[in-house]
């Protein structure tokens, strides 16, 4: 019997349970069970998840390795993995279709439009630059730029306080 495990699990109980619920592969649930078990108390060795999970401990033991290993990619699955281009593409064509859009949006389309959106909610290009992938905060003047239709909106509630 191997030692009492050290790791964190960052989600509660509630949310692994309603994960749990959501998952639609037996593999993801599998996982999450892992996780919940722990989580909750019931095993706390990697042979009493292995036991419970009727996997052999080296699996078990990787499941967890990835699960401790911290969030690297911007789009990464519940595990830590990314997402290939045609999943990232799949995912954004499947709430673009949630959300009414006629045609799905390009994750550089996606990207644009939530810089965009950051900066015309006042946010500084100081908090904005780590996330953009932009090397220097100047390359993010892109995003500032309003459309015409914009501007002449705006310029016309101005107008008409126009003291002449």
């Amino acid at each position: 019997m191997s030692g009492v495990l050290k790791i964190e699990i960052q989600e509660s109980l509630g949310s692994l349970k309603k994960l749990l619920s959501k998952q639609k592969t037996g593999k993801s649930k599998e996982r999450l069970q892992v996780l919940y078990w722990l989580k909750s108390g019931q095993a706390k060795t990697v042979d009493e998840l292995a036991s419970l999970s009727g996997h052999h401990r080296t699996t078990v033991s990787r499941w967890l390795t990835l699960y401790r290993k911290a969030a690297t990619y911007l789009f990464e699955s519940t595990w830590k993995r990314k997402y290939t281009t045609r999943g990232i593409h799949k995912l954004l064509a499947k709430y673009a279709e949630a959300a009414g859009l006629e045609k799905p949006i390009s994750p550089h389309q996606l990207r644009h439009f939530l810089l965009t959106w950051l900066k015309k909610q006042g946010i500084d290009d100081a908090l904005i630059q780590p996330y953009s992938g932009h090397s220097s905060r100047q390359s993010l003047e892109v995003y500032s730029r309003t459309s015409i239709g914009e501007a002449q909106e705006v310029y016309n509630q101005v107008m008409v306080k126009f003291p002449v």
